[in-house]
């Protein structure tokens, strides 16, 4: 058994995105669900058993009049195999491991053996302990006199004393009659919120005892990609952020501190009027960017159509928001541009080069992506134009 350590939230939710995004995991629906309930479970400090799983996971009682809660025990068993399989495989040298103990339901989680085998089969431990003592002291030393190595572009969003909230573009349906006769969940572009329902309603008087506004809400592969991009990015510079659906969000919430968006352009909502009330220079309309220019010079306009098999326009924007805070806007006609520019804006060779080539001595910046790929993947990140401010 290895040895156990108290992790923090967010260090557990890396360990587990690492799982979901790996090829053990990657068709095993079920298993990735699982793993992500019990570790909100686990991070909640739930109290869990087999009857409370087979409600708030399944959704529904087990029928079953003996109460068995055969479906619980053959996920866990199911589960508890992949998290072995992909431990054998491709998380072999990963440093903490998730188990989940025979006849247990909560995540364990613990570090790896084969980080003690150096005090185990290696050199006794007293004899390296001077030298370990020194790697500590200069490690200490060079903290206090080492320059600050933070991005600039993320700098102020540390340092700024604000917390950091971190919106995931999910989008608002509601439920009735779908297009094949039967109970469903529909999505309409032009609703997101229920203000725009109830709009939809008054215009369509017929629908009312037909359709109702959905209590849940739906995220694609974009928000766990870019909250992983992100989750490293954050914790190597020892800061955290939180997370809340943008559809949940309040203009309230939002001015209250840093705030970094994730989503689709249109799913439009809150953050979409936030981008064109905040940003001087720019103004996203009906898949057109304006930027204005100064002088006598003719305003430009940028398409962002695009064709999501192939290629997909991103648009990345940092804004001083209300009372200094940092707003992150991150933009896309599809999934593909957003995970691509998520990448790009977490990587510490890319960031750098953004900031040399494009703003100098500017702290806040608009810029449009073309995220080329295939299968909705990215392959290629060409800059289309920077408009610095």
């Amino acid at each position: 058994m290895g040895v156990l350590v108290d992790l923090s939230k967010e260090e557990k939710l890396q360990l587990v995105e690492e799982i979901l995004l790996s090829k053990t995991f990657k068709k095993a629906s079920t298993s990735s669900a699982l793993l992500r309930y019990l570790s909100n479970a686990d991070i909640d400090g739930a109290f869990l058993k087999e009857s409370i799983i087979d409600i708030d996971f399944f959704g529904q009682k087990n029928d079953s009049e003996t109460g068995n809660n055969n479906r619980v025990r053959v996920s866990i068993y199911n589960l508890r195999k992949k998290l072995q399989d992909y431990y054998d495989e491709e998380g072999k040298d990963n440093l903490w491991r998730i188990c989940i103990d025979k006849g247990q339901y909560r995540l364990r989680f613990e570090k790896a053996e084969h980080d003690l085998a150096v005090h185990k089969n290696g050199y006794p431990f007293f004899k390296i302990l001077p030298y370990f003592l020194l790697v500590i002291t200069l490690g200490l030393l060079l903290v206090n006199v080492w320059p600050d190595r933070k991005p600039a572009i993320w700098k102020r969003v540390f340092d700024n004393g604000y917390g950091t909230t971190l919106y995931v573009g999910d989008a608002f349906g509601f439920r009735g009659k779908t297009i094949s006769g039967a109970e469903g969940w529909t999505r309409d572009y032009n609703i997101n919120g229920t203000e725009d329902f109830y709009a939809m309603i008054e215009r369509n008087p017929d629908l009312k005892e037909k359709v109702v506004p959905s209590n849940y809400y739906y995220v694609t592969d974009m928000a766990v990609l870019a909250t992983y991009s992100l989750s490293k990015l954050f914790y190597k510079y020892h800061t955290e952020f939180k997370i809340r659906n943008a559809t949940t969000a309040t203009y309230n919430d939002i001015k209250e501190g840093n705030s970094i968006y994730v989503g689709m352009i249109r799913d439009k909502g809150k953050f979409l009027t936030l981008f064109n009330d905040l940003n001087p220079l720019c103004k996203l309309k009906n898949d057109k960017v304006t930027i204005k220019k100064s002088g006598s010079t003719k305003d430009t306009t940028i398409s962002i159509a695009s064709n999501p098999d192939l290629y997909d326009m991103a648009i990345v924007s940092k804004i001083e928001g209300p009372h200094s805070t940092e707003q992150l806007f991150f933009f896309s006609m599809h999934d593909m541009g957003v995970v691509a520019t998520v990448d790009y804006f977490t990587n510490s060779d890319s960031l750098k080069s953004f900031s040399d080539k494009y703003l100098k001595d500017q702290s806040h910046f608009t810029a449009i992506f073309k995220a080329h790929g295939r299968d909705r993947t990215s392959l290629n990140l060409e800059t289309i134009i920077v408009v610095p401010f």
